[in-house]
């Protein structure tokens, strides 16, 4: 911020200079082309006023003006000057600046020489002088508003600087210190650095009580869903037939989803992730058990789910991350898609889920991930509108991308490509 407030205040300087300079050269030429041409030619108006009354008037002969008068060719006249038209030139004459005056009446000529020190002369004391003073007074005051502003935004350079340089990622907010700005003279800089300590504070408190429900929604959640999963695992020893053992195993792939679901919210909620939360991961297995879930758990006879290999891929990331996104995006065709196909085709380096659903309009595809929107109008559509919403966060989070193409009538197609993917063989499926 002070280096903006220096760099404007030499632009202004500069600015001033140039006015100046361009001040004092319109004087000086003011002072010749103006002043001094008509005092010039009121004297020879003079003279030829005279000699028409008196042939014997002579010509001006002083210290600064000097003049000649002839007809013709006279040989007493300097060759400097026999040859000049009328008007008014700089010549020099005997090795001295002149300015020359040329006239002439009834073929006579008349030439009044002024001296050029003097109209240096006039120029510097009535036009370089007075603009030197203007120059200093505005330069001294240039800088004063520059010292001035610098005082008035030295505080908060001095918390920008602060915050440029403080490590939020390894650091509390409210390490941050303030007291230099709250501490300042004006009042201005002191109500915002309450402002600022106030607002940090309550940005602190509030990531602390999200802490905290992250640390009690992380125990209070798993208990419970460990005693159903040890409940269920219990009950699957005393069935004794095929549908009690479906009906268990549901519980416990329920029971598991939910637990990988609750840890994958909360490593979301922590904005980061850490290396022990990623590990290899054949996409290939997610998403067979995957739709196998999805066959058994919501049936639909007039629509078919399957998986084309088109490579085996492994990835290194958090497993329920990977199931999250990708469950939620086959759920999302499997409920739009009343009848016909859902297929997900794993390749090289992504997963397409293709459905042969609706599809959705390009004003649509524009929301399509943004959370608590649901396409309307749609037959089979249900839930919340924050599964793609999810799926979305969770991609950004591991650097994966999620894009959607489809139009309306022709089915959609959802895309999931991993930047951190190894493809294996073909299984020719």
């Amino acid at each position: 911020m002070q280096s903006h407030l220096r760099r404007a205040f030499l632009l202004q300087l500069l600015i001033i200079s140039i006015a100046t300079i361009a001040g004092i050269a319109a004087a000086s030429a003011i002072a010749e082309k103006i002043l001094v041409n008509r005092a010039l030619q009121a004297e020879a108006d003079f003279f030829w006023d005279m000699r028409a009354q008196d042939h014997a008037f002579p010509v001006p002969a002083t210290v600064n003006l000097q003049g000649y008068n002839w007809q013709g060719d006279d040989n007493n006249i300097p060759d400097a000057l026999s040859e000049l038209p009328v008007g008014q030139h700089r010549v020099m004459l005997q090795g001295d600046g002149r300015i020359v005056h040329i006239s002439e009446q009834n073929g006579n000529k008349l030439a009044l020489l002024f001296q050029d020190e003097t109209v240096s002369k006039l120029s510097f004391y009535f036009g370089t002088v007075p603009l030197a003073l203007v120059l200093l007074f505005m330069y001294g005051m240039a800088f004063f508003a520059y010292s001035s502003s610098r005082r008035a935004v030295s505080p908060i350079a001095q918390l920008a600087d602060t915050i440029e340089n403080f490590d939020f990622d390894s650091r509390d907010a409210n390490e941050l210190e303030l007291s230099a700005l709250a501490g300042g003279q004006s009042s201005e800089t002191r109500i915002l650095g309450d402002a600022l300590t106030h607002f940090v504070q309550r940005s602190t408190a509030s990531v602390e009580r999200e802490r905290d429900f992250a640390r009690y929604a992380s125990h209070e959640l798993r208990n419970p869903l460990a005693v159903i999963k040890g409940s269920a695992s219990n009950l699957s020893i005393s069935c004794n037939n095929d549908k009690c053992h479906r009906s268990v195993d549901r519980i416990l792939r329920a029971s598991n989803h939910m637990i990988d679901l609750i840890s994958t919210l909360l490593l979301l909620a922590r904005e980061q992730k850490t290396e022990e939360d990623c590990s290899p991961i054949n996409v290939n297995n997610i998403a067979d058990e995957l739709i196998a879930d999805f066959q058994e758990v919501l049936p639909k006879s007039s629509v078919n789910m399957r998986a084309k290999h088109n490579a085996q891929l492994d990835i290194i990331a958090a497993e329920p991350a990977l199931r999250i996104v990708a469950g939620n995006v086959l759920r999302n065709a499997w409920q739009y898609t009343q009848n016909g196909l859902v297929e997900c085709v794993i390749n090289a380096d992504s997963i397409q889920v293709i459905d042969t659903g609706p599809g959705v309009s390009k004003a649509n595809q524009q929301r399509i991930f943004e959370p608590f929107f649901r396409v309307s109008n749609q037959a089979g559509a249900s839930g919340h509108g924050l599964g793609l919403a999810l799926a979305k966060k969770l991609c950004d989070n591991h650097g994966w991308l999620l894009s959607i193409d489809s139009e309306l009538g022709s089915g959609t197609t959802v895309r999931i490509i991993f930047t951190n993917s190894v493809a294996g063989a073909s299984d020719g499926m």
